[in-house]
């Protein structure tokens, strides 16, 4: 069994829904200031077209918040909060060691070509319903090399069980036998291949009950695009 296939196994189990947004709001506490490396995917019509799909289907449910598509993204890695004068915890990070990650991972990231991931039918844990995101495990490896290019930054969230996905939807509890029939039917869509061109380091800052925040970017970090070239071989652009 997969990781995806073990997690549908883990929500059916649950038998109810969490709150998504009583559980963030005990976790993150007044932590409300989120810095992420992510890739955008709501540009794309075709994602887009399948998150409404789903959407459209979960609706008739009930008990959720639908993400808008400005907030459509694959996150790759966390890196924290961003601290406030005096405050000092492993998962806080000072705005001078944010300039220091920018530039770390700029340059683990020169010459990272982009690839290929594919976008295919529903799953979902306990508080949020998403989107499988599958690849060769050039995800992973891109957010190992942001791990391994921040060793002088402490608010890196490593989650070794981490799973890619796209998120379409939070819980606040609900019918989850309700949620259930909706996202089986919808378990095995064609997969929607997205090419990654680009990573973006984002500051999301959620005020009292903002449930989709303004994503604030702070760094972009394009990856290499491969074109063919004559005799079948492969050159990089730019």
């Amino acid at each position: 069994m997969n990781a995806y296939d073990r997690t549908w196994a883990e929500f059916l189990a649950a038998g109810e829904l969490a709150d998504h947004w009583r559980d963030w709001i005990a976790w993150a506490g007044p932590r409300s200031t989120h810095l992420v490396f992510l890739v955008r995917v709501g540009g794309d019509r075709r994602i887009a077209a399948r998150v409404a799909e789903v959407q459209a289907a979960l609706k008739q449910a009930g008990g959720l918040d639908l993400h808008p598509r400005r907030f459509l993204h694959l996150s790759v890695q966390a890196l924290g909060f961003l601290a406030r004068e005096g405050v000092v915890t492993p998962e806080h990070i000072s705005p001078p060691d944010v300039l220091l990650a920018v530039e770390q991972v700029r340059e683990a990231l020169a010459g990272q070509p982009a690839f290929g991931v594919y976008v295919g039918g529903t799953n979902s844990f306990y508080s949020s319903a998403f989107l499988e995101v599958h690849d060769d495990g050039a995800l992973g490896a891109l957010r190992r090399r942001i791990q391994a290019a921040l060793p002088r930054v402490g608010a890196i969230d490593s989650w070794p069980d981490y799973i890619f996905h796209l998120t379409v939807a939070y819980y606040r509890g609900g019918d989850h036998h309700a949620v259930q029939r909706a996202l089986e039917g919808l378990r095995q869509l064609p997969p929607l291949q997205f090419q990654v061109r680009e990573l973006e380091l984002l500051l999301l800052h959620a005020e009292g009950d903002q449930l989709f925040p303004p994503m604030v970017r702070l760094a972009r970090f394009p990856l290499r695009l491969l074109k063919a070239r004559g005799g079948g071989g492969l050159e990089v652009e730019g």
